[in-house]
């Protein structure tokens, strides 16, 4: 497919893996179709402090402003199919079918879902009740 090399994402910053890189090499065809980044342990931590600095504003982020988001990156993923499918079936070597039927489409319907159970309330109502006393 290509030889494309990936980076990863630390931060919101672009960079590339420290420990170098790995193949991603197409099961169906034994192609290169791709390489990416290996993350060093300097980097991984890097990463879980970037998430835990990260989690205090996106905590206080609105309910109906995290739904806009998912539903934006759900948008996003379908607006690059066409770039996407080719992408997921080099690196599975499944076909086209099997990577838009359980791959592609169930990623966009789970951001979807996840967007609409940021907007339903987690309370649930319990009628009330009288505890009984025991002698």
């Amino acid at each position: 497919m290509s030889d494309s090399t990936y980076r990863l994402t630390i931060g919101g910053e672009s960079v590339e893996g420290a420990a170098g890189t790995y193949d991603i090499v197409n099961p169906a065809t034994e192609e290169l179709a791709g390489r990416a980044p290996e993350a060093s342990v300097e980097q991984a931590n890097a990463a879980v402090e970037a998430a835990a600095a990260a989690f205090p504003a996106w905590s206080r982020t609105a309910p109906a402003e995290r739904a806009a988001l998912l539903n934006r990156a759900a948008d996003l993923i379908e607006e690059h199919r066409k770039e996407i499918v080719p992408v997921l079936q080099a690196e599975t070597g499944a076909t086209a079918r099997t990577v838009k039927s359980m791959q592609f489409f169930p990623a966009t319907a789970r951001l979807r879902r996840y967007a609409t159970g940021a907007m339903q309330s987690n309370i649930v109502p319990l009628p009330p009740a009288v505890m009984p006393t025991t002698p």
